[in-house]
This record gives C-alpha cells, sequence and structure tokens, in this order.
C-alpha cells in the first residue's frame, strides 16, 4: 500500500535527520504499517470501511456491513457485525488474529484465516477461508511515538521561522507552498491547537509537497468540513501530527495520515483518504539509511482508541 518518492526529494528530506551524514549510493529499508493503530481498541459503526490493515493492543469491535480490506490484529477479542467482509470476496485473501475470542456476525466473509487464543463463533450463514495473507504487521505505540519525534524535528528551532496556522479556520482557506517561509524539506505548518467551523474547505496548493502539520494539543473539525489538496495537485503527502486528540466531525472529509497522541474518532459519513503519495520517515543504522515507516494515509493513536463513525471511510485510495 505503500509508494517511495522520488530519490530527489528523499534525499531532501533526509538530510533534515542525518545532519552532517553526507551518503550516496546508499541502501533503504521499509518498514510496513498498518492504516489503522489503537494503542487501546478500534470500533466502528455499521457500514464503516476500512482500506487496509488495523491493528488494537486490545479489542476491535466494527458494526454490520463493515468492510475491512486489510487483515486484522488484535491482543484480545474481535467483534465483526453481521454481513460484513474482510478481505475482498474472488480478489483479496485477508486474515484474523485474535488474542482471545472472535466472534463473526451471520452471513459474514472473512476470506483468510480466522487464528483465535480461546474461542471462534460463527454467526448463521458466516463463513471464513484456510488460506493465511500474511497477517497485519506488529506495531506499538513506540513506533508512533517515534514517528511523531520525527515529524516535530522538522519544525524550525526559531519562533519567527515558523509557518504559523490560526487556531481556529472559521470560514475556506488556501495554503499555498510558494508563501511559505522556505524550508529544505517539507512546508511544515505549527499551532498550538487547531478548530475549524463547519463546512468550510482548507485547499493546500503546490505540487510534490510534503506537507507537515505539528499541532501541539488537540484538532477538531467541524461538520462538512473539507481538507483537500488543490485540483490536479500531484506528488504531494500530508501528516497531522498532534500531541493529543484528533475528532473529526459528521461528513467531514480530509486527507493524509493522523498520528495522534490521545485518542481519535469520526463521525458519521466522515472519510479520511491518502494524499497522492506516502508520508515517510527515516533512521541512520551501521551507516545504511532505512525508510523507518511509510504511512499511506490513516489513524494512528499512541496512547488511546480509534473510533470511526457509521458509514466512515479510511483508505490510501480515493
Amino acid at each position: 500500500m505503500t509508494t517511495h518518492k522520488k530519490t530527489t526529494k528523499m534525499k531532501t528530506k533526509l538530510s533534515l535527520l542525518t545532519g552532517l551524514i553526507i551518503m550516496t549510493g546508499a541502501t533503504y529499508a521499509q518498514a510496513e504499517t498498518p492504516l489503522v493503530f489503537g494503542s487501546t481498541y478500534v470500533s466502528a459503526g455499521a457500514s464503516s470501511n476500512f482500506g487496509g490493515d488495523i491493528v488494537a493492543n486490545t479489542y476491535l469491535v466494527v458494526g454490520a456491513s463493515t468492510q475491512v480490506t486489510g487483515d486484522i490484529k488484535t491482543g484480545t477479542a474481535v467483534t465483526i457485525g453481521a454481513s460484513s467482509v474482510v478481505g475482498v470476496t474472488g480478489d483479496l485473501i485477508a486474515s484474523i488474529d485474535a488474542g482471545t475470542a472472535a466472534t463473526i456476525g451471520a452471513n459474514t466473509v472473512v476470506t483468510g484465516a480466522v487464528n483465535v487464543g480461546t474461542a471462534l463463533t460463527l454467526g448463521a450463514g458466516a463463513t471464513k477461508g484456510d488460506a493465511v495473507s500474511g497477517s497485519a504487521s506488529d506495531y506499538t505505540s513506540g513506533r508512533v511515538n517515534d514517528a511523531q519525534d520525527y515529524f516535530n524535528g522538522l519544525t524550525a528551532a526559531e519562533e519567527d521561522d515558523r509557518n504559523q496556522l490560526p487556531t481556529l479556520i472559521s470560514g475556506d482557506l488556501t495554503l499555498y507552498a510558494s508563501d511559505a517561509k522556505p524550508h529544505s524539506g517539507p512546508v511544515v505548518f505549527n499551532a498550538s491547537s487547531l478548530t475549524t467551523s463547519a463546512s468550510i474547505t482548507l485547499t493546500l496548493e503546490g505540487n510534490d509537497i510534503d506537507w507537515v502539520f505539528n499541532i501541539t494539543d488537540m484538532m477538531t473539525l467541524g461538520a462538512n468540513t473539507k481538507i483537500v489538496l488543490a485540483k490536479d495537485t500531484v506528488g504531494s503527502s500530508v501528516t497531522w501530527n498532534l500531541g493529543g486528540y484528533a475528532s473529526l466531525g459528521a461528513g467531514a472529509e480530509m486527507i493524509g495520515t493522523i498520528l495522534a497522541g490521545g485518542y481519535v474518532t469520526t463521525g458519521v459519513d466522515s472519510k479520511v483518504t491518502a494524499a497522492n503519495e506516502s508520508s515517510n520517515t527515516y533512521k541512520v543504522v551501521d551507516g545504511v539509511i532505512f525508510e523507518d515507516e511509510a504511512y499511506c494515509g490513516g489513524l494512528f493513536s499512541a496512547t488511546s482508541y480509534v473510533t470511526l463513525g457509521a458509514s466512515a471511510t479510511v483508505t490510501c485510495k480515493d
């Protein structure tokens, strides 16, 4: 689900991390990440849509008619509502690994294997496969924290050199990369917190840009708010790095990856999708540069839960 950026862009971004280290012909390695990670639990209302893997340190509960394209891995129980699908029937196998029990609702299809620590309950008409898809990767709160530290490190040290966002966006706003204070890598905006009024549009204008929003505390998007890339924008990524929680109102739509210190909630009919490219973090081990994480989009909570409202969507693809 992840995509590599152009080499020139990657080297520019790497300079922020490696400082005085100058390397050519470096070897790159990439770690796999889920689409949704809850340090405690993950839950979703009926008819929700997860376009990738889900990892929860405790349990997962999703409502009826939910679609989970990827694998599911939990520390304790998994409960899937009736008439749901895990994987893509006839096309993509996805598996469930539950630390304790799994309850699969009536007429639900799990295309891959269901592995449980204790008991498996299949509702009437529910089916499962035998093939294991590889399963969702192990993922920890520490990796969220490491990614947040990386993005925090992109903020200019001097206050006067920072691109500041208002704490309240009450009307439509376009941010132009060309108007931001220059950086050697991503375009970084800072805010102590961020709240939007209902039904406004925040547009990000600029091709081949890594947009990073370092927000000290929380982010709250009003109902039907839209955060979009400008029309015909290509090659850009968007990362929302929050010290606190994220709350998206009903019908809100946004692009990018949310890395939250606290909980993440999305309202009914909300939508979180990837930008054109993945957001990446890097590290250097024994002189080799590793692409440490590649986030195509998604929701991550370092200390708490992730909850999607009914008919909400989170995915790497439109």
